[in-house]
């Protein structure tokens, strides 16, 4: 009896480490046809279409720019993965110290936002 019980509690111990693993690989994920045409296209909220539009605008004006690439790529570090200046300057193949990223990331920022924001007209008040 205590070599059944023992072998039973291996099994379940074994597949609970086996679903365990199977998790972070994915197993729960559940896959869908392409071919499949009763799926249902995956609709865009209002925020998200913005938040696109926003991003490809940005973009459009830092190549309006004349930036270069490792530039741009300094600016969607830091504005779109959330990298500190110090983080990107680490990387070797930028040769760059954080001061010089930090230059890059206000220098291009300034430069976007005048471009992108409308001065503001003056309210006509006289003080």
């Amino acid at each position: 009896m205590y070599g059944l019980i023992q072998a039973v509690a291996y099994s379940v111990v074994q597949d609970h480490f086996r679903a365990q693993r199977a998790l972070k690989r994915g197993g729960d994920v559940r896959t869908v046809s392409t071919e499949d045409s009763s799926v249902p296209a995956v609709e865009m909220s209002a925020s998200m279409m913005e938040r696109h539009v926003l991003l490809n605008e940005i973009e459009r004006v830092l190549k309006e720019m004349g930036a270069r690439d490792r530039d741009r790529r300094i600016f969607w570090m830091h504005h779109r993965q959330g990298m500190s200046a110090k983080a990107i300057s680490q990387i070797p193949s930028l040769v760059l110290s954080a001061k010089g990223v930090e230059s890059i990331i206000q220098r291009l920022t300034d430069e976007v936002r005048r471009r992108l924001i409308p001065p503001q007209e003056s309210s006509g008040k006289a003080s």
